[in-house]
């Protein structure tokens, strides 16, 4: 699995790492990221791409927070996609979100489909995971999922 950092910055006088990081998941559309013990990240930015395989069905890229009980505490649901497209979720600090679970509202850009709204948890503590995946499973080893996070972090 693809890590590229592309920017670390330590702030010393407030103890924080700053992280701009690319994780390519090739043949492979789930992955899930586990806050390290002892850490705290807020997020300022994620971003997720689904490649998909010329495989027809309807996929459905799905972001989940859960916390560290492995409850579910935040919820975003694409728009299906069909083959040979790429889906996208974008989000932000900083754009109002109501906290409920909800299908995303899509921009379409042919061929591709996008969404940009709030982080729903940007603040998440030790043993909190982050999880992106099709949730139709058309073609789990063969679609590739592409993540970019921006975090800061720092010791609990």
């Amino acid at each position: 699995m693809p890590v590229s950092v592309y920017a670390v910055n330590t702030a010393p006088r407030l103890g924080q790492t700053v992280v701009a990081e690319r994780i390519d998941s090739l043949n492979d559309s789930d992955y899930s990221i586990t806050i390290p013990a002892g850490k705290i990240r807020h997020y300022h930015a994620f971003a997720v791409q689904l490649s998909c395989t010329a495989t027809v069905g309807n996929r459905q890229l799905r972001f989940m927070t859960f916390d560290p009980a492995g409850v579910g505490i935040a919820n975003i649901v694409t728009a299906g996609l069909t083959a040979s497209q790429v889906g996208v979720i974008l989000l932000l600090e900083g754009v109002p979100w109501d906290g409920t679970p909800r299908t995303a509202p899509f921009a379409v850009i042919t061929p591709n489909q996008m969404i940009t709204t709030s982080i729903p948890v940007p603040y998440l503590v030790e043993d909190c995971v982050i999880r992106v995946w099709d949730n139709s499973a058309i073609d789990p080893a063969a679609d590739d999922l592409y993540i970019i996070q921006n975090y800061e972090e720092w010791d609990a």
